[in-house]
């Protein structure tokens, strides 16, 4: 078994017992575990998983936290363990992304080896994009935006991803069609 095979198991098998877990202790642990297995890579996956997390939990726990309280009690402990596992599993897959050769890994399922490199090639072409997006921008502005317009910019970007992925998606499904990729190999 290569070594990327075995670091998709593991990874796999974590983030199984991650999701399933509901005690705190073995959150944590597993997040230090994690922190750990990323070594000197740590600190900046462990920023990478706080900056892609804090505004999605902040805002699910912050709606939970008021509506709690209007109701009388915070479920503060509940909160904690929903953030943690949140950053836990976010870091947890950085950490593998990091470390691990999914299309090597994958190799065995010739399947799921066409699928992963579909999804790469995809995520690659937004993140491109996306990157067009924020040069444009920049270059159109003399001066910070405000709050507004960046928000306006924002929702224009996410309306024209989710356009252009469904255009994609409906694009990719016909090709792997055409391929015999849905017929039943059994």
């Amino acid at each position: 078994m290569t070594r990327d095979r075995t670091g998709l198991i593991i990874y796999l098998a974590a983030l199984l017992f991650l999701s399933m877990t509901q005690q705190m202790r073995w959150l944590t642990a597993g997040a230090i575990v994690v922190l750990i297995a990323g070594g000197r890579q740590a600190p900046r996956l462990a920023r990478r998983a706080i900056l892609a997390t804090a505004f999605f939990a902040g805002l699910v726990s912050a709606a939970w936290a008021v509506s709690a309280a209007l109701e009388g009690d915070v479920p503060w402990i509940a909160l904690a363990r929903l953030n943690l596992r949140v950053f836990t599993l976010t870091l947890l897959t950085s950490t593998a992304a990091a470390n691990v050769n999914f299309e090597s890994a994958l190799a065995i399922a010739p399947r799921l080896q066409t699928l992963f490199v579909l999804i790469r090639a995809q995520v690659q072409v937004y993140r491109r994009l996306l990157t067009d997006i924020r040069q444009a921008a920049r270059s159109r502005m003399c001066r910070r935006p405000a709050v507004r317009d960046s928000v306006q910019l924002g929702a224009s970007v996410g309306a024209s991803f989710l356009h252009r992925a469904e255009q994609s998606s409906e694009e990719l499904t016909q090709g792997m069609t055409s391929r015999g990729f849905f017929l039943d190999q059994g």
